[in-house]
């Protein structure tokens, strides 16, 4: 393979360009769409948390045109972290409740891969395409951390709240 044959097989041609009595072909190199795969959408969704998991769905849904989809992952995902949150603060802190805590974790780790599965592109289709590639696994990452760090929030804020109006007991 030529140098010439790499260069045309990695761009594409946008238009071209009349300049005076020539016309020119510009070329410009295609730009791919970074789109989380169903694998990255799991580890986020299990590692960061629901916050995660919703991102990555939606903003996968938005790359891939299907605002439906991106419209009910935002809706169903804030009804889940509104009854996860109601659920997780009156429930009582003993040993017990931890089996509890990664059955629920497993379940929406489990469903966010399930829709990105059966709705999104598989790691094969990503492959095999011309117009999508893979998010890095650093941006991943990011996504675990900064997704953590506002559900603490949420979560703190929440439950300083509920304190607050006299709906939760911090004491017990």
């Amino acid at each position: 393979m030529s140098f010439k044959d790499f260069v045309l097989e990695e761009t594409t041609p946008v238009r071209t360009v009349t300049d005076g009595s020539r016309n020119r072909l510009l070329l410009f190199p295609m730009i791919k769409t970074k789109i989380y795969s169903p694998r990255q959408v799991t580890c986020s969704a299990f590692f960061g948390g629901p916050f995660a998991g919703i991102f990555t769905l939606k903003r996968n849904f938005d790359l891939l045109g299907n605002k439906r989809g991106s419209k009910l992952t935002l809706i169903w995902g804030l009804v889940f972290c509104i009854i996860l949150f109601i659920f997780f603060a009156y429930l009582p802190l003993d040993t017990n409740t931890h089996c509890l805590d990664i059955a629920i974790t497993v379940a929406y780790t489990l469903a966010a891969r399930h829709v990105a599965d059966r709705y999104q592109m598989s790691q094969l289709d990503i492959i095999e395409s011309e117009q999508h590639e893979f998010r890095s696994n650093w941006n991943v990452f990011g996504v675990i951390v900064v997704s953590l760090i506002a559900f603490i929030m949420v979560a703190t804020i929440a439950g300083v709240s509920l304190a607050l109006l006299g709906l939760l007991n911090l004491d017990s």
